[in-house]
């Protein structure tokens, strides 16, 4: 089970990953597999122990030197083969774990993609309505987001999904400049009325 799942987590190309669903399915398969070697490395461990209180009693014995010497030449081959195998097992947990923390990434920048889109439907639609504070609200959420890691993933993308992401981009910056505009208009509008309602809001 160990060797199917670290073959099929080898296997999966990162950066290629954009559905949520394969992202966490991969994830999910990796979290298996760290489990599975986990559990052999404690095995190896604890044999490790058992076998260290086997070479103590030996020591402690000595009925005959040729049988006490050919069992301490298997305990230490045994021992060296168990090193190397828990050796192997921490190299398999350590690329595990920075597997794991790329589909991590993958998945924090699908969810920003998913709220940079959200944002950019929620300007459109409160421009269109006029209701600039829902609007803010929506530029705020996207400033929240970073930015320089979207574009980079337009870089990395292909060309449709980067065209979008880029229209996204400009879009939201339009619409910042527009409602930063409309603020100071409307400020200034009710600070001429002596709106003082306004003027707090």
């Amino acid at each position: 089970m160990t060797r199917s799942l670290a073959n099929m987590a080898a296997e999966v190309d990162i950066n290629n990953l954009t559905e949520i669903e394969d992202i966490e399915r991969v994830y999910s398969l990796i979290q298996q597999h760290e489990e599975q070697l986990d559990r052999e490395l404690d095995a190896l461990l604890d044999g490790q122990q058992k076998l260290d209180t086997k070479m103590n009693s030996l020591q402690k014995v000595v009925p005959n030197l040729q049988v006490v010497l050919r069992d301490a030449e298997k305990l230490h081959q045994m021992i060296e083969h168990t090193a190397e195998l828990a050796e192997n097992v921490s190299s398999k947990v350590r690329k595990l774990d920075l597997a794991k923390s790329r589909v991590q990434a993958a998945i924090n920048r699908t969810g920003d993609i998913l709220d940079l889109k959200s944002c950019v439907d929620g300007v459109q639609d409160a421009l269109k309505n006029e209701e600039y504070e829902q609007a803010a609200g929506h530029i705020h959420r996207y400033l929240t987001l970073d930015e320089n890691t979207l574009r980079k993933t337009v870089e990395d993308g292909d060309d449709l999904e980067g065209s979008d992401l880029k229209n996204a981009f400009t879009l939201l910056h339009e619409a910042e400049g527009k409602i930063k505009k409309i603020i100071i208009e409307k400020f200034d509008e009710a600070v001429r009325m002596s709106d003082r309602a306004s003027i707090e809001r």
